[in-house]
């Protein structure tokens, strides 16, 4: 994908931008793995959840981060279904890829992307979590979501300095490209 973004206004426009791929079905079967450079910082955001995974705001590097009962995690291979959900927040990222891998279908989907523009990605997962709507407990997925700042409020992400900035009249021109490769 070849995107734009334009600022037609007079003024100077801070802004977010981010993608939200969205994968399910039998790509995303529990052993799955989840293929991201060793030592990507993760912070985990604090969504309140009955059924979330992680720690709420901690801190951790690739591949570990804690789980909501303080135990340290490996998170490169998905579980079966566990009624759970979660976040992984990573970035500023060193090197803007994100794969899944699954072995038994042979195949692997990989998501790269401009990381000038789009330094971070978020990793959602449902794994049978989130027992009220929309989601009802009965769905499985995985989204890929390279983003221009971590899980923060515009408001918050101005005040930080983690937006994008376009003066007057300025383009920025940016990419994430999304692969299939396998059988």
């Amino acid at each position: 994908f070849d995107e734009s973004a334009e600022n037609l206004s007079g003024e100077t426009i801070d802004f977010q931008w981010g993608h939200h791929l969205a994968i399910g079905g039998p790509f995303i079967d529990g052993g799955t793995e989840i293929v991201v450079k060793n030592g990507e910082k993760i912070r985990i955001p604090n969504y309140p959840s009955p059924t979330y995974r992680f720690m709420a705001d901690s801190d951790s590097e690739w591949p570990l981060a804690q789980d909501r009962n303080g135990e340290i995690v490996d998170v490169t291979v998905l579980p079966e279904s566990d009624s759970t959900d979660g976040h992984l927040i990573l970035g500023p990222m060193e090197e803007a890829s994100v794969a899944l891998r699954n072995n038994d279908l042979k195949s692997e989907i990989r998501v790269t992307w401009d990381k000038k523009a789009v330094p971070y990605c978020w990793i959602w997962m449902v794994l049978g979590g989130i027992p009220d709507w929309p989601l009802w407990g009965r769905e499985r997925l995985i989204t890929i979501e390279p983003f221009s700042s971590p899980v923060i409020s515009l408001t918050d992400a101005i005040i930080e300095g983690k937006t994008l900035r376009l003066n007057s009249q300025e383009k920025l021109t940016t990419w994430v490209r999304f692969e299939l490769a396998g059988n």
